[in-house]
C-alpha cells in the first residue's frame, strides 16, 4: 500500500480532495508518524488506508514500517487470544475484547484532541 500511495498519490487524491481536506492534510503532515501509529493501533480504522495516507504525505518508508510493526504488534497479540478457539478461557477472551474496546476509545480521544488543537490554531491564524 505504501508503494501504491507513493506512485499514485495525485491520481488517488486529486486536487479537489486536497483542497477540501486542507486541515486534515495539515494535521497529517504535522503529526504524521503519530497519526500513523494511532491509525494502525485503532482496531476500527482500516490500516491500508492509513498506510496509503502515510505514503501520500511522503513519510519515510523505513520509519513507517517500524511504526506499523510497533503499533500493530499488541493488537495482533490480542487477536491471538480471541482466535484460540475452545482452548482459550472466557476470562482471556473477555479481557482481550475489553482491551480492544479501550484501545479504540483511547485512539479516538487522542485523534479528537489533535484535531481540536489543530482546528483552533487554524482559526487563530485565519483571524490574525
Amino acid at each position: 500500500m505504501y508503494a501504491v500511495g507513493r506512485y499514485f498519490q495525485n491520481q488517488l487524491l486529486g486536487e479537489n480532495f486536497l483542497e477540501k481536506n486542507r486541515v486534515t492534510i495539515a494535521i497529517l503532515k504535522k503529526y504524521g508518524y503519530k497519526i500513523l501509529a494511532l491509525g494502525i493501533a485503532c482496531p476500527v480504522t482500516p490500516s491500508d488506508i492509513i498506510t496509503l495516507s502515510a505514503a501520500c504525505i511522503k513519510l519515510n518508508y523505513k520509519k513507517c514500517i517500524v511504526i506499523i510493526l510497533m503499533a500493530d504488534s499488541p493488537m495482533i497479540f490480542l487477536y491471538g487470544f480471541l482466535g484460540t478457539g475452545i482452548q482459550g478461557t472466557f476470562f482471556f477472551k473477555t479481557l482481550a475484547i475489553v482491551v480492544i474496546i479501550l484501545v479504540s476509545y483511547y485512539t479516538f480521544v487522542i485523534w479528537n484532541k489533535i484535531n481540536n488543537n489543530s482546528g483552533r490554531k487554524e482559526k487563530d491564524s485565519s483571524l490574525a
